[in-house]
Formats: C-alpha cells, sequence, structure tokens
C-alpha cells in the first residue's frame, strides 16, 4: 500500500495512544507528539452499537477503558487522551455521519474502527490525511488497499478462510451461510462458497439472507436449506 509520512507520523501516535508505549516509528516519535491540540490528543472511534443485525457495545467500553487507563498513567508523553465516540449502527447514512464527525482537523486518528462501511468511510478519511489504526476488517477491499487503513488483523476475512477448516476437523460436512445485506456480507458469504469445496464442505447454494432490519423468525428461511447446517 502506498503510504505517505503525513499518514505514519499519524498512525505512529495513535498506535501509541492505543497502547501507552513508545511509538512504533522510531523516525516519527518527536514528530508525532506535535500532533493534536494543546495538552490533549483526540482520537476517533466508529462503532457498531445498538442494532438488529451486529451490535459490538463493548468497543466502546474498551475504548473508554483504554484511554482512562493511558491517562491515569500520565497519557502519552505528558498529554491526555480524548476519546470521540460515534455509532455507525452497522447503517450506511450513519457510518457518512460518524465519518464527516470523525474527519475534523483536530482528531488525530481512528482507532480500532468497527464499520461494515469502512468502504464509504476511508476515502473520506484519506482525503483528510487521517489514518485508521487497528480497524477491523470486513472484507471491503478498502481496508487493505486504502492509505488511510492500517489494520492490526484480517478481521471476518480470516475468520471465514479458517472457519471450514475447522469445520471439517469437527467432521461437518454440509454448511450454509448467512448474509446480511451489505456488500461486505456477500464478500464473506463468497469466501465459504469458495473456500468451503476446498476442505471437502459441502455448501449450499444459496445463503441466508438476512434484512438489515432483522427478522422476527428465521426459521421458514432455514428450513429452505434444511441439512446444511452443523
Amino acid at each position: 500500500m502506498n503510504r505517505n509520512f503525513g499518514y505514519l507520523r499519524k498512525a505512529a501516535l495513535a498506535v501509541a495512544a492505543m497502547t501507552a508505549s513508545a511509538l512504533v516509528l522510531s523516525g516519527c516519535s518527536g514528530q508525532a507528539a506535535q500532533e493534536g491540540s494543546g495538552n490533549t490528543i483526540k482520537v476517533f472511534l466508529s462503532y457498531a452499537g445498538e442494532n438488529a443485525i451486529n451490535s459490538h457495545p463493548q468497543t466502546l467500553l474498551g475504548a473508554e477503558a483504554a484511554v482512562k487507563a493511558i491517562n491515569a498513567n500520565g497519557g502519552v508523553k505528558g498529554r491526555q487522551i480524548e476519546l470521540v465516540a460515534c455509532d455507525n449502527r452497522f447503517e450506511a447514512q450513519q457510518a457518512l455521519v460518524c465519518a464527516r464527525q470523525g474527519s475534523a482537523k483536530d482528531i488525530v486518528a481512528w482507532v480500532g474502527q468497527d464499520d461494515i462501511q469502512s468502504d464509504q468511510s476511508l476515502p473520506l478519511l484519506a482525503a483528510a490525511g487521517i489514518p485508521s489504526v487497528g480497524l477491523f476488517s470486513y472484507s471491503n477491499p478498502a481496508d487493505f488497499t486504502s492509505p488511510a487503513s492500517f489494520p492490526i488483523t484480517a478481521g471476518a476475512t480470516a475468520s471465514n478462510l479458517g472457519i471450514p477448516q475447522v469445520l471439517e476437523q469437527l467432521g461437518v460436512k454440509r454448511v450454509m451461510s448467512q448474509a446480511c445485506e451489505y456488500p461486505a456480507c456477500g464478500i464473506l458469504a463468497e469466501q465459504i462458497s469458495t473456500f468451503g469445496p476446498e476442505f471437502g464442505l459441502d455448501v449450499a447454494p444459496e445463503s441466508l439472507e438476512v434484512p438489515n432490519a432483522g427478522l422476527p423468525d428465521y426459521s421458514p428461511a432455514v428450513q429452505k436449506n434444511e441439512g446444511y447446517w452443523p
């Protein structure tokens, strides 16, 4: 990926804020400490709070706990961390609202981004020169191609590529996938369909599609694929 010095400098500061340790990029430490304003380093979190598909309120709680602990131990080079959070609710429009809010000039970096609509938010961050450090990927291509993206793990992609092998070891022969109505979910379901047969799994030709608003009863859809679950 093409990285410029500005991204690396801010990303280094964000990592320091997340770990309360030395900056990972030694050559940028002195200049990175100048980012932010006043005596604070402002970082942004876009997370999936209460929603019908995939609620992750623990993301916010963990970020708040980390900031509290870091600040209690003197912050980063004597400067306190200020966390600004926005619940993207796993919704396209709300994700854009969070992305615009998180593109403000005083935001040093995004940390721990939990955003299934990252293909929309990352271009805005790239334009603003703000890095997203520790993004959890839902397999959007931008997660691995955007100059603003600095993922620490492969996220859901790694999980889905490992699932077929685990199921094979458990003796499972037939599976089906469940996907919500987001582009990223379609990519994840496709990964199961592609790699499942490599491990001898019979994958249902059609995945169970879950509307974004959720369903009160999944049983009719599941019955159409009877025999395709562990």
